[in-house]
């Protein structure tokens, strides 16, 4: 999960066995945090977590003294959390990304309006919007992608979008295998027409992404191609 970089952080952690919610056995709760290059921090080793007798979910405050992004464009921090239910240890892995502020407006719930999907089929942890921003940037460049994300005018609207594209792009291989056809909630049903062929969606992607990069770049279409992507397998035809 992405934290603002700089700033104290509280990292949730879910007590669960297999995907099962449990409540830690008293005063087993301990977790660590380990920093970019993998070492414990000082002071942030095996620190005792507070649980009750229905505790199956707590905080983990992290001070900003931790949180700065030592080099490169984001860093990261890795919370272990160690505790004992019934008896039997178990242990948690919780990873956290440290970014900074980036002046982009994309969100996840605008890469599931272009998909047309909802929250339960796509959920926001699921869609990596900085991961996205790093890959436009590493085509348009760092001072070109935050002056287009500036620009008040149709730049930065064509920024903005190939951001949202790229980040379609991420998840529209696995959608397939993702969309429900039919949803239903006691007297309410919910269909939805039938998309035969995702991999003509992922082809229009790409030339939606291609046609926003060309705004932003000043590029025609003519120039060299910025990006160029394949077209995914279809995970269930094999076509």
């Amino acid at each position: 999960m992405d934290f603002l970089a700089g700033l104290s952080i509280a990292v949730p952690v879910f007590f669960t066995v297999s995907g099962d919610p449990k409540v830690p056995d008293s005063g087993t709760a301990v977790y660590t945090v380990y920093d970019q290059a993998g070492e414990p921090i000082t002071g942030l080793i095996d620190v005792p977590l507070s649980t009750g007798p229905t505790t199956t979910r707590t905080i983990i405050s992290i001070s900003q003294t931790y949180t700065s992004i030592s080099s490169g464009r984001f860093s990261k921090l890795t919370v272990i959390v160690r505790f004992v239910h019934g008896g039997m240890p178990h242990t948690l892995r919780i990873p956290v990304r440290l970014v900074p502020f980036i002046n982009y407006s994309a969100s996840p719930a605008d890469v599931r309006s272009y998909c047309g999907v909802n929250a339960s089929e796509l959920p926001d942890g699921d869609i990596d919007i900085f991961e996205a921003f790093l890959t436009i940037e590493s085509i348009v460049g760092q001072t070109e992608l935050a002056a287009a994300l500036a620009a008040g005018t149709k730049v930065e609207v064509s920024a903005n979008m190939a951001i949202l594209y790229a980040a379609a792009l991420s998840v529209l291989p696995s959608l397939q295998l993702r969309v429900a056809q039919r949803q239903s909630d006691g007297p309410l049903t919910f269909d939805r027409a039938p998309i035969k062929d995702f991999s003509k969606l992922y082809g229009e992607t790409q030339s939606l992404l291609t046609e926003a990069l060309n705004l932003v770049t000043g590029r025609s279409e003519g120039d060299n191609p910025l990006l160029v992507l394949t077209t995914p397998v279809d995970p269930i035809t094999g076509a």
